[in-house]
Order: C-alpha cells, then structure tokens, then sequence
C-alpha cells in the first residue's frame, strides 16, 4: 500500500491535509525503506503531500547541523548535509527548487510557494524572534509527523522556552564559518543550550504533552505495519505550551 500513491493520498487526506497548508514534516522511515526502495518510498510520499497541498502550500524540514558547533567547519548553504533530521529532510533539501535558511546550527529547507519566507534573511538565533519558528506561527503551519511522536520530535517547545525566559537554558553565541555564492564568511550565531547537559535530566516532554492533550487531541491515522501519521497545528501547540511553561518553567526537566 506504500507504493500505491493514490491509497496512500487517500491516507494522508483522510489525516487532514488540504490545498495551501504549509506544513513542518518530521519524519522517520527507517520502518518503510530499504537500499532497494528508500528513493522510491520518499519521491512517492513527497509527491502525494505536494499534490494534496498543491502549488500555494509549502513543504518544510529540519537540516540542522549542530556538529558545526564549535568547530573550524565551513557551513555551506548548498552541499552541507544535516545530520539526525532523518533521511526525508536531506531527500527535501537536495530536491531541485528547494531553499535553505542561512543558519549553521538551526536551518530548514523549504519547498514550495512560500520558501523564501521561510528561509529567506532568517534570524540569527535559532530560537529567537523572527527565527523559523516565529514564521511557522506566522502563516499558522501544521506539523505533519510521519512514523514519529510528535512529543519527541517538536523543537518549537524550546522557542516557547525562549519566551518564558527558563531557568535551565540560556543564549550562546558561537562564530561560524559559513560558505554563500562561493564566498566564505565568519559571522555570529546564536542557538539556546542547556547550561549544563549533565546537570538536567530531561522527562521526555511527558508534562508538556500530557497538558497539550488536554486541550487538543491531534490527528492520527496508521499506514501498513502500524506506520504512524499525525497532524497538529503548530500555533495551537505552542499557545497551549505559552501558558503552561509562564506557570511550570521547569516542565521540560524530569
């Protein structure tokens, strides 16, 4: 049934997605690819959500490359691969058409009607004001978890952590080399680290998500061999978490 493009349409309409949506995908498909078939499996999955949400909606994906940090690395905005973004948002970012924000810690790639707002003159803190994350609210993105749970897979929990001001994280600035129209440049960075990765154990987003559920039940259907799909809308998940992290700013710890 993963191979059949119009049931697996047919599955990804059935979970909510609509013309124009610009979604923020997640994903793992380790279940559902091997060497034979893993190009196959992701140009029919990105096929079937770019035809549901058609020319006005975007597609976004994490490329992160936090390995840079601290390091003499050159990040060029073309041909350096994330890492640990799983192998659909290098599928995205390598894609013909695609952009990808100017960040060497935090940048996405985009594809689709609205990437140059997405990607385009980002800020320089991967978690602050008019960072990908204030853009995603913006146009109110939907979270499209394919095979994945979204408790463990929504970064923007730390941007609602940006603006409560949490006691357990703070900005760092790091100088990184960057690679742009053949040019390499030393700018500032800034990304929002825990002061200490030994001194804080984290829950899992366990609180977090448990008061999300109150309010909001997100959408979610299976594929074959309980392959997962769930839909949320970001603004709402973040609103909800605003409010619960302004009374509980330790929730992200255990």
């Amino acid at each position: 049934m993963i191979n059949d493009l119009s049931k697996l349409k047919k599955k990804y309409i059935s979970l909510g997605l609509k013309k124009g949506q610009n979604l923020y995908i997640t994903s793992d498909f380790k279940k559902m690819i091997n060497k034979k078939n893993y190009k196959e499996i992701l140009s029919n999955h990105f096929k079937v959500i770019k035809s549901i949400i058609g020319s006005s909606g975007t597609i976004i994906v994490p490329t992160a490359t936090t390995y840079l940090c601290n390091t003499k690395k050159v990040f060029d905005l073309k041909n350096t691969p994330s890492r640990n973004m799983g192998i659909f948002s290098e599928y995205v970012r390598k894609k013909i058409g695609s952009k990808r924000s100017m960040h060497p810690i935090w940048s996405v790639s985009a594809f689709g009607k609205l990437s140059n707002y997405f990607t385009a003159n980002i800020s320089k803190h991967s978690f602050g004001h008019d960072s990908i994350w204030t853009r995603l609210i913006n146009k109110n993105a939907w979270s499209l978890h394919i095979d994945i749970d979204p408790r463990k897979s929504l970064s923007i929990i730390h941007y609602g952590e940006f603006m409560v001001g949490v006691p357990h994280r703070f900005t760092k600035e790091f100088n990184q080399f960057v690679r742009f129209n053949g040019k390499k440049k030393e700018i500032k960075f800034y990304h929002f680290c825990l002061f200490s990765e030994q001194k804080f154990v984290k829950d899992g987003n366990k609180k977090i998500f448990k008061n999300f559920l109150k309010y909001y039940k997100p959408r979610k259907i299976f594929l074959e061999k309980k392959i997962s799909l769930t839909l949320l809308p970001l603004k709402k998940f973040h609103d909800i978490n605003l409010i619960y992290l302004n009374r509980n700013r330790k929730a992200w710890l255990k």
